[in-house]
């Protein structure tokens, strides 16, 4: 097995089981607040899927860069990939609201419900650029 082979599987497991928290990061958040839980309460499940999905996403955008430097800079110039990257810079953003209105919202600043929808909206939100990025890799249009 060689070094690509490697950092291919790696790239992979790790998208479907750790980035792929970000779907339960959206249907934690979404019943939670339907549900009438406080945010302190959700906040107990929705934290540790936020750092696990950021922790994920650094893994995920490594194992790109070592898919590419593995294959000798064939991806480097694909417009697919350069997409990709992009995207998975908006899903930190996304992850970085999310993580901004779950913590105001634990520390009394605002609103809960309004917390609750802005963790809900980026998180879904995420689940839409990931699901771009998964086409773009699959379909590698341009």
């Amino acid at each position: 097995m060689n070094w690509y082979t490697v950092a291919v599987v790696m790239h992979v497991v790790v998208a479907v089981l750790g980035v792929g928290q970000v779907g339960a990061l959206a249907v934690v958040a979404s019943h939670a607040r339907r549900s009438g839980t406080t945010l302190p309460q959700a906040a107990r499940w929705i934290t540790p899927l936020l750092r696990y999905a950021r922790f994920s996403l650094a893994i995920v955008l490594a194992t790109g860069i070592w898919i590419d430097v593995a294959a000798a800079g064939v991806y480097h110039h694909a417009w697919w990939v350069r997409l990709s990257a992009i995207l998975v810079v908006v899903t930190f953003l996304f992850h970085r609201r999310a993580t901004t209105a779950i913590s105001s919202g634990v520390r009394g600043d605002g609103d809960a419900a309004a917390a609750f929808w802005r963790v809900e909206r980026a998180a879904w939100a995420m689940c839409g650029a990931v699901a771009l990025i998964t086409l773009l890799m699959e379909a590698k249009p341009f």
